[in-house]
């Protein structure tokens, strides 16, 4: 087996604004596996905050080389084990180097890839559609007009912003989800207070108002928020999601967090045990990087999957935008 990885350079139709960034580009990492006459492919999609060097990528790829060279591997599950055994310097990295190796073997043996980890079958799903951050109505009905007809809107906010946005929420005739991306930080009341006007009956959750780490306040906001609360960026490699419970009301689910496949569907499961709604998620990536989370999209209650509509060119074609629905294409 040869592995290579090559940074890809996106550039993106709009601005990207969240809460603390903008990006008119984004820099993702292709992860390729040459073996024989096939190859697989695997997307490697950051945060639009963080940030990785090259070297250390480059040196997680060449551990992953001489660990297969030492070792027999018939299925997913040997690949699995090898990978258990490395000490990664980027974790997020594993995800991408499994769905090259599930690619290539698809391209090997014809199986379906969900087949090859031994998930359940799905084609197609209802997608929210994310808007950045914008400070007035015009800038939002022009946005949205730049973007994909969707069943579902989520609308980047900030505590900067709030005040402008909550006159167009209240107007708009869709369900929406609003994303925080940590704007407010451990202030509770502060948050409280600027989304007090908003129509809730609108709003089917609030991701992530608060900082990652603020927990206690996140116990405080669960027990007092007129909406329901998800968290994003406070679950990294969780496995055992009991004590979320006391922190909000359902939980978004990565690959770049969670840092492998079968590590996304223990969350889901687990998660959904506790009592926890789910949220299949992506980052701003190609359809390739899409495509590869359809081998764990059974069962979720929401996908955000539209990370591939913001980008000028995707030159993958793995997936496509249906009328609020992303679907796996036939070069899939």
């Amino acid at each position: 087996m040869k592995w290579e990885i090559k940074l890809a350079s996106n550039e993106l139709l709009h601005d990207w604004k969240i809460a603390g960034s903008s990006l008119k580009v984004k820099e993702n990492y292709i992860i390729t596996l040459h073996k024989g006459e096939y190859k697989g492919v695997g997307e490697l999609a950051l945060g639009s905050k963080e940030v990785v060097k090259l070297e250390n990528l480059n040196y997680d790829l060449s551990q992953v080389e001489q660990a297969c060279e030492l070792e027999q591997i018939a299925s997913f599950y040997d690949f699995t084990n090898i990978l258990d055994g490395i000490d990664f310097i980027n974790d997020s990295l594993r995800f991408a180097i499994e769905s090259a190796f599930i690619d290539y073997l698809h391209q090997a043996t014809d199986i379906e890839k969900w087949k090859i980890i031994g998930t359940n079958t799905i084609k197609s799903v209802e997608s929210l559609c994310s808007i950045p951050i914008f400070s007035s109505a015009d800038e939002a009905k022009s946005l949205i007009g730049e973007h994909p007809p969707a069943y579902i809107y989520k609308f980047k906010i900030s505590k900067e912003t709030i005040s402008e946005q909550i006159k167009f929420f209240n107007d708009f005739d869709k369900a929406i989800v609003l994303d925080g991306n940590e704007s407010w930080g451990s202030d509770v009341e502060g948050f409280l207070n600027d989304i007090s006007e908003l129509d809730q009956e609108k709003v089917l959750f609030v991701e992530q108002p608060l900082d990652r780490y603020a927990l206690d306040a996140y116990k405080t906001l669960k027990e007092k928020s007129p909406v329901d609360i998800y968290l994003d960026e406070s679950l990294q490699s969780h496995i055992h999601l009991d004590n979320f419970v006391e922190l909000c009301h359902g939980v978004v689910i990565k690959a770049t967090k969670a840092c492998s496949h079968m590590k996304m569907v223990t969350q889901m499961t687990n998660a959904k045990k506790a009592g926890l709604k789910t949220v299949l998620g992506c980052m701003v990536e190609s359809s390739l990087g899409i495509s590869s989370l359809f081998t764990v999209a059974y069962g979720f209650d929401y996908y955000d999957l539209d990370g591939f509509t913001k980008l000028k060119n995707d030159p993958f074609n793995k997936v496509f935008w249906d009328k609020g629905k992303v679907v796996l294409s036939d070069m899939n």
